[in-house]
């Protein structure tokens, strides 16, 4: 991703969840007028490292709630990006996964998440001693 798609990502992630100049200010060590010069586009060239700590606010602020795919506020936020710029869909993340299903094999978290989810569909799936196919993934 260049440098103006991560502006324009980091723009976006601001406007669509209604996030201010100010509140970003509070909870990092820029200022509110060198944060609003980003959102309005008045700035040629902002540092690296200004966007990093946006980014990593954004990032804890818009973080994913553990149970679900909700967001700690209420809104759905695309938290995967195509080498575009542009949100991921489930289906480019779905094809990723699968493209890569071996790296994702050795996160032992990623793997222990896939672990808990398969034991939760037997476990809804369990009748008696056996288990029902059709309750499989219901």
């Amino acid at each position: 991703m260049n440098f103006d798609q991560r502006i324009n990502r980091i723009v976006d992630r601001i406007n669509s969840n209604g996030i201010t100049a100010y509140e970003i200010s509070q909870n990092t060590t820029l200022t509110i007028n060198g944060i609003q010069k980003i959102i309005d586009g008045n700035t040629s060239k902002p540092r690296s490292r200004t966007l990093d700590e946006i980014e990593a606010y954004l990032d804890k602020k818009l973080s994913v709630a553990v149970e679900g795919s909700e967001i700690e506020h209420g809104k759905n936020v695309p938290m995967f990006y195509n080498k575009n710029g542009s949100a991921a869909t489930m289906k480019d993340i779905s094809e990723y996964v699968v493209r890569n299903v071996d790296k994702f094999k050795e996160d032992i978290a990623f793997k222990n998440m896939i672990d808990k989810e398969a034991l939760m569909i037997l476990l809804k799936a369990k009748k008696g001693d056996t288990i029902d196919i059709d309750l499989i993934g219901k």
